[in-house]
């Protein structure tokens, strides 16, 4: 027994030794978060944790988190972080002094004791500070927007004020619009402007444009289209038209959009170095006498009733009142004149207007082009365009094409017909210069021709008897 009590002093006493000896060398163990904790293993208190049913925990743990990277407990933002400490140093002397707890990332402790987020950052429903939105992030209210950058929570997305700025992307913020006041000092202007008293204009060589400063048509833009208007693009290092290879002219200082060109077009919206928090519309104006249609989804140019396409433009149709404006032609292409305000083929020219190919028509005898005539038919039907006697001139004139073909008094070309043969034929009316509504048939009798109705056609070895019962009667 005394050599048990002999060995269980020893043992405490190496205990106790090896216990002073930590101390005394600053070893005494620490637990961190969530470590287990007991009376000979301690919490970290500079950590701000405590031994809470056996683990460490921070010691509010309804206002603080332990943040990992810092390796303590910190308060959430909109809790105390300022504390008056008070101690009694004896009965007659009290101590007081301030405790001050850190509080979570991008927060501190303000003035009033209470953490808060610091600029740039919010509160986030955990009590932690996140960063604020960028343009195009959605919001619920101003204050979750980066207010640097002049952004606003508008239809619940962090964007420019519409009527005096847009955004740039270069700079990353909200800029004031030419011809706008700039809300305060901390306000730049669009690219290409300078501030005067005020107000943001355009530099020289600049002209405002949606309220951009941007390179007219026809200035060098070098290779950059966010320097030309937004109708059109940089090509060759000159600002064109858009849509210029597929028929868009530029008139009165602006693109116009020909016949089937395009009027109206959506651009990306990241296009220009100002952007505007949607996609862009773009109109262009159509030609004269046409407007914008819709047709299978796509906005294009058509001419108005009573106006034709020709070569991207828009002129009168045929039958049509002309000569009200000089600028405004009849279809040059079948070709009309404006004649006692009509747009008609020219009588006087022996041109008649044909039904059925919709376009004037040269009688026999009528000028005409022996390069085009072949390819545009316009000698009347059996006849050709015969060269003048000029082997160098261009000109010629319709003639029946051969000895098959007869000229009539109506100075169309008639098929010379047999003996008891039908025909088929276009009965020209000279008088008005148009096809009868339906078209003729004639039977050579006796060199007597008669007319039957189109109903009594048939085959051409049933002809003679179709047409022998419909026949006028000799007279007796």
């Amino acid at each position: 027994m005394a050599y048990q009590n002999i060995l269980l002093r020893w043992w405490l006493v190496l205990l106790l030794t090896i216990c002073l000896s930590t101390a005394a060398l600053g070893l005494t163990p620490r637990a961190s978060f969530g470590d287990p904790c007991h009376k000979f293993t301690r919490c970290d208190s500079k950590a701000a944790l405590t031994c809470s049913l056996g683990k460490c925990q921070c010691v509010r743990p309804e206002a603080m988190l332990f943040e990992n990277q810092r390796s303590k407990c910190v308060v959430f933002s909109g809790e105390r972080c300022s504390y008056t400490a008070v101690e009694m140093a004896d009965s007659s002397e009290v101590k007081k002094w301030q405790e001050q707890v850190d509080c979570v990332s991008n927060a501190q402790c303000s003035s009033d004791g209470y953490c808060s987020c610091t600029s740039n950052f919010m509160e986030a429903i955990n009590g932690t500070c996140i960063p604020k939105r960028l343009f195009r992030e959605p919001c619920s209210s101003d204050g979750q927007c980066r207010s640097d950058k002049h952004l606003l929570c508008i239809n619940g997305v962090c964007t420019c004020d519409r009527a005096i700025s847009t955004y740039h992307l270069e700079n990353q913020k909200c800029v004031t619009l030419a011809g706008k006041i700039t809300p305060s000092d901390d306000y730049s202007c669009v690219s290409n402007a300078y501030r005067s008293y005020g107000y943001c204009e355009c530099h020289s060589g600049y002209t405002t444009y949606s309220g951009l400063c941007l390179v007219p048509y026809g200035s060098s833009c070098n290779g950059k289209d966010s320097l030309c208007h937004r109708d059109m693009i940089c090509k060759g290092g000159i600002c064109v038209c858009r849509f210029e290879k597929i028929g868009q002219t530029f008139s009165n200082e602006k693109c116009v959009s020909k016949v089937n060109s395009p009027c109206n077009i959506t651009i990306g919206e990241t296009y220009f170095l100002e952007v505007k928090d949607e996609p862009i519309n773009i109109s262009f104006p159509c030609i004269k006498n046409a407007e914008c249609v819709l047709s299978d989804n796509i906005y294009d140019c058509k001419c108005k009733v009573g106006f034709i396409e020709v070569n991207g433009e828009c002129q009168i149709d045929y039958g049509q009142p002309c000569g009200g404006n000089i600028n405004e032609k009849c279809d040059e292409i079948r070709p009309l004149e404006c004649i006692n305000g009509i747009c008609q083929c020219n009588t006087d020219m022996l041109h008649y207007y044909d039904l059925q190919t919709d376009k004037c028509k040269g009688l026999v005898g009528a000028k005409c082009n022996i390069t085009t005539t072949i390819t545009d038919g316009f000698c009347t039907s059996g006849a050709t365009c015969v060269p003048t006697r000029n082997l160098t001139s261009l000109e010629g004139h319709c003639r029946c094409s051969s000895n098959n073909y007869e000229t009539t008094s109506e100075r169309i070309c008639l098929e010379i017909i047999k003996e008891g043969e039908l025909v088929l034929y276009n009965s020209l009316n000279a008088s008005n210069a148009e096809y009868d509504d339906m078209d003729q048939f004639d039977i050579l009798i006796n060199n007597t021709r008669y007319n039957a109705t189109e109903n009594l056609v048939a085959d051409r070895s049933d002809r003679a008897s179709l047409f022998e019962n419909n026949l006028p009667q000799a007279d007796e």
